[in-house]
């Protein structure tokens, strides 16, 4: 099974007319096309569908919840790093 580096590199070559080399990394939105095809064969599998407009989800309402655990995991980063940093004297 190729990794989603070799996936990366695959996608880059086949889409990007520059020479890749093993030491460049994969373009961002490469990595972000990655994510969402892996991100739409989960929810196929777990949920059996795609998210569909109209179907009777509050989709605003999902995301602001979504928005909000993104705040959570953030401040979360941001205190350990501070953390981190006033162990290493770096303040």
């Amino acid at each position: 099974m190729s990794s989603l580096r070799d996936k990366c590199f695959d996608l880059a070559r086949q889409n990007d007319q520059r020479s890749l080399t093993e030491s460049t990394p994969p373009p961002a939105l490469k990595l972000v096309q990655l994510d969402l095809d892996q991100r739409f064969q989960f929810g196929m599998k777990k949920y059996g569908r795609s998210v569909l407009a109209n179907d009777g989800q509050d989709y605003l309402q999902h995301l602001y919840e979504e928005v909000l655990d993104a705040a959570v995991y953030l401040k979360a980063l941001l205190q350990e790093k501070k953390n981190n940093e006033v162990v290493s004297g770096r303040d």
